[in-house]
């Protein structure tokens, strides 16, 4: 008669873990970097998960971060789109514990102003005179902008 040997691995069921998230600013504006934040935690306490945490928009990633020693994760990104986002951190699981998902949080994305400077290249002028413009442009930043000086004579 042959005998055999059989080895089996027992591996522990993982624990349940919780995923929370916040968005900072929660209203921007288009190019802003936004930072995005998750707390994971052992539910019913025990050792901090380890591993990495996705923030999702929808369906699509916009990034992944580690979990630091404290079970905090963060990511910087000025790439969301102008619109209102339902942003949400997958925590992955690790071998202790379970995967799980923050509730939605909001994130604002607001159109950028465009600010305008336009210098002639005389002053004052005169009609049918011709003038040369120079122009330069950006996002506005927060300051007034100079009040006109009048309307051209001529």
């Amino acid at each position: 008669s042959t005998s055999s040997e059989a080895i089996f691995e027992v591996t522990p069921p993982r624990a349940p873990s919780s995923t929370s998230a916040s968005v900072n600013p929660s209203t921007s504006v288009f190019g802003e970097s936004v930072t995005l934040n998750a707390d994971v935690e052992a539910s019913g306490g025990g050792a901090t998960p380890t591993g990495d945490v996705t923030f999702k928009r929808g369906g699509t990633s916009i990034g992944t971060a580690t979990l630091d020693a404290s079970g905090h994760a963060t990511l910087d990104t000025s790439s969301l789109p102008v619109g209102t986002h339902s942003v949400v951190a997958v925590y992955g699981g690790d071998d202790t514990y379970k995967s799980s998902s923050s509730t939605p949080q909001t994130a604002t994305v607001n159109k950028a102003s465009v600010a305008v400077d336009l210098q002639s290249s005389k002053s004052p002028t005169v009609t049918g005179e011709a003038v040369d413009f120079r122009g330069s442009g950006g996002p506005r930043r927060a300051r007034r902008a100079a009040a006109p000086a009048g309307p051209p004579r001529g």
